[in-house]
This record gives C-alpha cells, sequence and structure tokens, in this order.
C-alpha cells in the first residue's frame, strides 16, 4: 500500500506544482508591467525593469536592500542574482555592508495590493507566486 501511494503522489506531483494557466514567468512580467514585488509575509523585494531591487520589511522594522540585479540564463528557472547595499531601517546598520541574494521565481499572476500592504510596498500590485531564496550571504563590495 504504501510503494502504491508512493508511486501515486510521484505521477501527479508535476500536476500539482504546474503554475496557474494564466500564469506568466517573473521576466515577462517584468517586461509587461515595469516591474514586480513580490513578498514572503515578513518583507517585499521588488524588480524594476532599469535592473534597479529594492526590498524591505512589511513592518516598522527589519532589513532593507537596495542594488542591481540580473537574470541567471543557464536554468530553465527565472534566477535572479541581486548585488546591494544592506541596510536595516529602523535600526543600527553597518557601513559598506554588502551582499547576494539570488532568488528562484516561478511563474505566477497579479493581485492588487490591500490599503495595508501599500503601506510597505508602495506597488499597487503583488506577483503572486512560488520562489525561494536560493543564496543569502554577505560579500565584499
Amino acid at each position: 500500500m504504501k510503494n502504491f501511494l508512493a508511486v501515486g503522489f510521484s505521477l501527479f506531483l508535476p500536476f500539482l506544482l504546474q503554475a496557474a494557466p494564466d500564469s506568466i514567468s517573473a521576466e515577462k512580467a517584468i517586461q509587461a508591467k515595469g516591474s514586480i514585488t513580490i513578498s514572503d509575509g515578513s518583507s517585499f523585494y521588488t524588480f524594476r525593469e532599469d535592473g534597479s531591487f529594492q526590498s524591505g520589511p512589511r513592518g516598522l522594522s527589519g532589513r532593507v536592500i537596495t542594488g542591481k540585479w540580473k537574470i541567471r540564463n543557464d536554468r530553465p528557472m527565472s534566477i535572479f542574482i541581486v548585488d546591494g547595499e544592506w541596510s536595516w531601517m529602523n535600526g543600527s546598520s553597518l557601513n559598506d555592508d554588502f551582499g547576494r541574494i539570488v532568488f528562484d521565481i516561478r511563474p505566477g499572476v497579479f493581485r492588487k495590493t490591500s490599503a495595508e500592504e501599500r503601506q510597505f510596498t508602495l506597488s499597487g500590485e503583488v506577483f503572486e507566486c512560488y520562489f525561494l531564496i536560493d543564496e543569502l550571504n554577505h560579500k565584499a563590495k
């Protein structure tokens, strides 16, 4: 019985992980709208068409990253590499604190932001998608 369930689950897993029919890739979403903002519930991350990046907390305190992003083209998914300066909103920060954060962003759809979300993201829409933070580390400037 256990093997039957494992085989059944493995057969249906690809269908469960497929994006919604009206979803688009993050790269195409940025091209279409000029930017995307994604959120994990505690932070927001905005990727603009000009290559600029901004992140911040969805609250009164937290990490802020300001920098530039580029896409990694050697993988089939949308891998976004962000290099930027890290600081802290409403807290002490180190001078010249630079780091890298790498996102694996899957296809998604746009959703209007709530009034509460707009207090922090300043964006009228959020790109709802599944994403992973694949790498997060400090680096020399």
